[in-house]
């Protein structure tokens, strides 16, 4: 998504909730992430960079618990080309064809939305107990000095997507019919499309893993006597790789419904 309007990603009642620059299937809970400037980029493992005794209790999780407090932000819509930019880039991470494109005699704009979203989850006590067991490791110098500057965070939730709702409309914002079977053969097997008939102005895209869409980054912070969980979230900028990251959508982000 674009940087300027990522923030705009996400309608969730908590506003800790950092976007992704670009959905993956592969953010999980206890990834570290390394703040630079607005952005937090992925650096490593909690696991990787810490130690702890074998017998330390592991840290509770919850996972696939149903969101309810997200919605779309109106009506988001985009042109025809542009959306379908930011569709192919959806599916591509869902594991799909990267090239998602439609001929349309009708269609001229889209509007799009993720659905049936959940969230997974780290319980911050029995994180903070994990922590206080944990040493850093003697070899990762780097990361000693990441955490005495304040600048590494730890995933502690994700919001995950397994669905995107397509809606093509005309000229006028009515609804323009496809054919869903051309459409399953241009998305690729690795997607589900669904639809109410042969041929239908609204599918819903599933794939086979679903995508984090959002994640909730913990700030790690170190003293003399330990390692501990601060109750300062990352809830800004966006989540990005190790590169530089890529820009899919010019014009339009998308929004959860």
């Amino acid at each position: 998504m674009l940087s300027k309007a990522a923030t705009r990603l996400l309608r969730v009642e908590d506003r800790d909730y950092v976007p992704l620059a670009l959905p993956t299937t592969d953010l999980r809970l206890f990834d570290v992430l390394a703040r630079a400037g607005r952005v937090l980029r992925r650096y490593s493992r909690l696991d990787e960079v810490l130690t702890v005794e074998p017998a330390t209790p592991p840290v509770s999780v919850t996972d696939d618990e149903p969101v309810v407090a997200t919605s779309g932000s109106g009506q988001g819509t985009a042109k025809l080309g542009i959306g379908l930019a930011a569709v192919s880039a959806v599916l591509e991470a869902f594991g799909g064809k990267g090239d998602f494109t439609i001929k349309t005699e009708k269609a001229n704009r889209i509007r799009y939305a993720y659905t049936d979203v959940t969230a997974d989850r780290v319980d911050l006590v029995s994180l903070d107990a994990w922590l206080n067991h944990a040493d850093m490791r003697t070899d990762v110098r780097r990361v000693a000095d990441l955490l005495a500057a304040q600048r590494l965070y730890v995933v502690v939730a994700t919001l995950k997507a397994r669905s995107l709702k397509v809606s093509f409309l005309d000229e006028n914002s009515a609804a323009a019919e496809i054919d869903v079977a051309a459409v399953q053969d241009i998305a690729g097997g690795n997607i589900t499309v669904s639809g109410d008939r042969k041929r239908t102005s609204e599918l819903v895209f599933t794939g086979a893993r679903p995508l984090t869409v959002a994640a909730k980054a913990a700030q790690l912070s170190i003293d003399d006597h330990g390692i501990w969980v601060n109750e300062r979230y990352g809830g800004f900028g966006e989540i990005r790789g190790l590169g530089d990251g890529r820009v899919f959508f010019e014009h339009d982000v998308l929004h959860l419904a």
